[in-house]
């Protein structure tokens, strides 16, 4: 009680003398309840560390969640030449692996699909088909020519786009039926090329546009004057639903794909740089090693040939100062050593 009387009076003073009332006010509490045997310290510093965070608006978190998902879907932008230079060579070898497996796939899907659906249809099918497999092949000539170089997105746009949508939307005109059509074609290389092509949204975009134009423009093959019916709007909204699925996948497609080419970009540079400086630590050694030397009319030489980059033996030359009288006599014994050396090793080899 008495501290605590001690502590009123001390805070009376400062109020007197000028100080601020909640700093008086804090330290008051400080003392009181220290005084109380309690733990809590209180100051201005943890005050302030413990003030509640600004609110977060509903519109402010909607507007943030927008960008990053803005960010998400142009996540190819700013990408370095080797990154690009990779994205190219997969877009144009996946075009080449796409077109192999077209010709393999779409008579055998095509033509079993139609024989049972619309056998009258059957010869057209065929046409249709034969014509898509001549297309792919002479764009696989194209590709290997190199005329896509610098335009690599773009052999995906005119092999999915102007090939496979008309050749698909084709077939659903010629074998439709009461009972359904070939419709989930579509699905197929929806699913094949978004999840097959690291390309950027805009290419993306612009081959769901090609594709939606070629199911449109199949209905000039109906007969009787173009119509927009319901048949046709549902199909609509499905590619609408399609396009923005795939555009997902693409992205995270990209999202892995240039993630993996970083960390080979890394661990190629890691690895060159330890390389160089192996490199520098062997020429270190090699100038730590001697020269030859000339003792006495008899030239002295050596060489070590470390099993890796660098070795940890070294060797060297050491020239006694010897006496007049003894030289002769030492440079003798060094040269017959030397022949000793040279006839053991020529016999033990």
């Amino acid at each position: 009680m008495g501290s605590a009387n001690r502590s009123m009076t001390e805070d009376t003073q400062r109020m007197t003398l000028g100080a601020k009332p909640d700093v008086v006010a804090v330290e008051r509490t400080g003392r009181l309840a220290r005084a109380g045997n309690a733990d809590l310290v209180v100051s201005e510093s943890r005050a302030a560390a413990t003030a509640a965070p600004p609110p977060v608006t509903l519109g402010g978190a909607a507007l943030a969640q927008l960008r990053e998902f803005g960010a998400f879907l142009a996540g190819n932008r700013g990408l370095s030449p080797e990154l690009r230079q990779a994205q190219a060579e997969v877009m144009l070898a996946r075009t080449a692996v796409l077109i192999w497996i077209s010709v393999f796939v779409m008579p055998t899907c095509i033509l079993s699909y139609v024989y049972f659906a619309r056998p009258d249809r059957m010869l057209l099918a065929t046409q249709i088909v034969g014509a898509a497999i001549a297309a792919v092949l002479v764009l696989l000539v194209i590709v290997r020519a190199g005329a896509f170089r610098g335009k690599e997105q773009l052999a995906m746009v005119v092999l999915v786009g102007g090939v496979f949508g008309p050749t698909g939307a084709a077939i659903v005109e010629i074998s439709r039926t009461n009972a359904g059509d070939f419709f989930f074609s579509f699905f197929l290389i929806y699913f094949a090329f978004t999840s097959l092509f690291p390309a950027d949204v805009k290419w993306v975009l612009a081959t769901s546009v090609a594709l939606i134009g070629s199911c449109v423009g199949a209905n000039l093959l109906r007969d009787g004057p173009f119509r927009f019916d319901g048949t046709l709007a549902r199909n609509l909204n499905y590619l609408a639903e399609l396009t923005f699925i795939g555009v997902i996948l693409n992205r995270v497609l990209c999202r892995l794909f240039f993630d993996e080419r970083r960390a080979q970009i890394e661990l190629r540079g890691a690895r060159d740089a330890l390389f160089a400086e192996m490199e520098v630590a062997q020429e270190i050694q090699t100038l730590l090693l001697p020269k030859e030397h000339v003792l006495d009319g008899n030239i002295v030489s050596g060489l070590m040939v470390p099993a890796s980059e660098v070795g940890g033996d070294y060797y060297d030359v050491i020239v006694p100062i010897l006496p007049p009288r003894w030289r002769r006599s030492t440079a003798s014994s060094i040269a017959a050593y030397a022949r000793t050396w040279s006839v053991w090793s020529s016999t033990s080899t």
